[in-house]
């Protein structure tokens, strides 16, 4: 959420407004209503999975900063989000994923069909949190490895 509306500052001018998918994990709910009443970004929790594409075009390029959705939901069930990443990027906003990682090893990536930010845990990998964005990826890497390795020399 706060990446999305970071990513061009001049171009987000005004958009406050973050949708969300009603089948996101309870927790993920929780954390986005955290977080976005200290950036001062109105979250919406869309009513359902069929009329989300109907308040993207309602909220329009003025107020909408971006969308969170879930692949696969929070009820295993596995949608195709193609229609609504169009419609996110036609009203100016970044299409947010929240995945399971293991899933997308079966699943068509989110990627191909116009996701812009891809986030998941990783923890049963052995790593706590993985966000694949193009030019962030490259710098959490560096990051990583830098500590790691200061880290393996302290010691």
């Amino acid at each position: 959420m706060c990446l999305a509306s970071v990513a061009k500052p001049k171009f987000n001018k005004g958009k406050k407004v973050f949708l969300v998918s009603p089948s996101v994990a309870p927790q993920t709910l929780a954390v986005l209503q955290t977080r976005a009443s200290g950036f001062g970004i109105e979250l919406k929790v869309a009513e359902s999975n069929a009329g989300l594409e109907q308040e993207i075009e309602a909220l329009g390029e003025e107020k909408l900063m971006g969308a969170l959705v879930q692949y696969p939901d929070v009820n295993g069930d596995i949608k195709d989000w193609e229609s609504v990443a169009g419609k996110v990027k036609s009203a100016g906003g970044k299409l947010v994923v929240a995945s399971d990682l293991l899933a997308l090893t079966m699943l068509k990536p989110p990627g191909e069909w116009g996701a812009d930010i891809v986030c998941g845990n990783t923890q049963r990998f052995g790593k706590s949190l993985l966000i694949i964005s193009s030019r962030l990826t490259v710098r959490c890497t560096r990051r990583i490895w830098w500590t790691s390795r200061c880290l393996y020399f302290m010691h």
